[in-house]
């Protein structure tokens, strides 16, 4: 059980997103950028400072690019098929709805702890950035009830909706992440999707295991892993799909162009995934 102080975890957390987006800044600056967030920098502020630590403690670039190129296909695949939900579960600094091209009836929730939206929210009205469409905030822990939240924000479970869930899974122990798969397949209509990074154990890479006692002293632990995310859709009626950061660079998803190898190079232990409930 993870016995981290809720004050000192959410502040982690915070500071882990902020890193992660910009990462996605860094990588929308290089003329070969295959992931292009504009507004990266504005919503990671200054915290931004951090990545290089993170890094050197065993971060990768690799996996909040390859995620955030893969979400954003699977976001403007499932509006063109007429979904008009989106959720993004443990959004962070998620600028989706910001920089897609979506439509204006499209309803987008974002769903985190308490303080991890108010900061990216606040930077990009300052800059005089607007959504597409809609965006509801829902403060709530997911380890939780946070169904009902969801519920009494508007969101309906009678109509499809896109999932999205980056960078979340690390921090939910497996019968933690199952619960949450549980919770969004009671409010999944036929037609839903899910999209997200969950990682996998690797016991024996040593950088794998010095970015997870980084974060266990940042107050923030890695507590999660799976063999393959299908351990996690206990309904078997949700059609999974997942590749490796190896998988993505041979080109075998194809939804993305091939992974860079820059960026697949040394991070072999995330699962990219993808799913459908017919």
């Amino acid at each position: 059980m993870d016995t981290t102080p809720a004050s000192t975890q959410t502040t982690a957390v915070r500071e882990t997103s902020d890193w992660t987006t910009a990462a996605r800044a860094r990588e929308c600056g290089r003329p070969d950028a295959y992931l292009r967030d504009y507004y990266a920098a504005t919503a990671c502020g200054p915290a931004a400072s951090g990545l290089d630590r993170m890094v050197a403690n065993g971060g990768e670039f690799g996996c909040p690019i390859a995620r955030g190129r893969l979400g954003d296909a699977l976001a403007l695949r499932a509006v063109a098929g007429g979904v008009r939900q989106v959720v993004c579960l443990g959004a962070g600094g998620d600028t989706r709805a910001w920089r897609l091209r979506l439509p204006s009836d499209l309803a987008w929730w974002e769903v985190d702890l308490p303080g991890q939206l108010d900061a990216k929210n606040n930077r990009l009205a300052a800059l005089g950035v607007t959504p597409h469409c809609p965006v509801t905030n829902v403060t709530t822990d997911l380890r939780g009830s946070w169904t009902e939240e969801l519920a009494h924000h508007g969101h309906n479970a009678s109509r499809p909706t896109l999932w999205i869930a980056d960078g979340l899974f690390y921090f939910l122990t497996p019968a933690e992440g199952t619960k949450l798969i549980d919770a969004l397949t009671r409010r999944s209509a036929p037609g839903s999707r899910f999209c997200g990074d969950i990682p996998r154990p690797a016991p024996d890479d040593l950088r794998r295991a010095r970015l997870i006692a980084f974060m266990d002293g940042l107050g923030c632990p890695f507590v999660g892993g799976v063999e393959h995310p299908h351990q996690l859709f206990t309904d078997p009626a949700w059609r999974v799909d997942a590749h490796l950061s190896t998988d993505l660079a041979a080109g075998r998803c194809p939804l993305v162009p091939s992974l860079p190898h820059r960026l697949a190079e040394r991070e072999h232990h995330i699962w990219y995934t993808h799913a459908l409930l017919p």
